[in-house]
């Protein structure tokens, strides 16, 4: 009877991330392809860079949108000009839109966290990308999700790309030590609402001896400069600091 139960339960359990592709997708240089990677995380955007190939282990981008964007990988085409990064536009977990205490903030992180470690264990078993050169990035309500992240589960990333957003601090100090060394952009729109918060979070990371980039998007509101000359600098001096 136990056999049964332990059975019984794993057949209702695991589906949730049970990869649904019996035939594995073609990944081809500069072009993107949209995945179902299982029931609990949905639809993923990969985009491949020009310069991939299968004898070297590439760093990924996992990039959370904007409150009501789609999934999109144009932004971060741009910025890294198409090459040196697999980029991954990650949809939301579903969740309601009251406000929740800490500790079901906390418990919902916890959840992106998972699904996010399993699209990254889903893309290495068909794309040649380093779990040492992850990036975490966000826009607005993903960027304060980035942000959240990366404070409290600095392993999870070697860099953070934070953007029209700042961060909660609520991860414990603790944590603070292990972002020394860590790569951050942080950038937002010059009459951002959010600024304010982008540069408090600046001085967070600067303050934990992480190597922290602050700009700001001349002219711009609560939007992102992809074309900006401070961001595609960060991500060509990452991209060497990677290899």
């Amino acid at each position: 009877m136990r056999l049964l139960i332990v059975v019984w339960i794993a057949a209702f359990v695991l589906p949730a991330y049970a990869e649904p592709n019996a035939v594995y997708p073609e990944f081809v240089p500069g072009k993107e392809i949209q995945l179902n990677v299982g029931k609990a995380v949905g639809e993923v955007l990969v985009y491949i860079p020009t310069d991939y190939n299968d004898d070297y282990n590439w760093p990924a981008i996992f990039y959370y949108h904007g409150a009501g964007e789609p999934l999109s990988t144009q932004r971060f085409q741009i910025a890294t000009q198409g090459k040196g990064f697999v980029v991954v536009s990650m949809e939301f977990t579903p969740t309601t839109d009251k406000q929740k205490t800490l500790t079901q903030y906390l418990a919902y992180v916890e959840l992106e966290i998972k699904n996010l470690a399993f699209v990254r264990h889903y893309l290495q078993k068909r794309l040649k990308i380093n779990n040492k050169m992850t990036v975490l990035a966000g826009v607005s309500r993903g960027g304060w999700l980035a942000s959240d992240i990366f404070a409290l589960r600095p392993q999870l990333g070697a860099a953070a790309v934070i953007m029209c957003a700042g961060y909660s601090g609520w991860a414990s100090e603790n944590t603070s030590s292990s972002l020394a060394g860590k790569y951050v952009y942080i950038g937002a729109g010059e009459t951002d609402q959010n600024r304010p918060a982008a540069k408090k979070a600046a001085n967070y990371f600067e303050s934990c001896n992480a190597d922290v980039t602050f700009d700001v998007y001349a002219g711009l509101g609560h939007n992102v400069d992809p074309n900006s000359p401070k961001l595609k600098k960060w991500f060509s001096d990452l991209r060497k600091n990677m290899k």
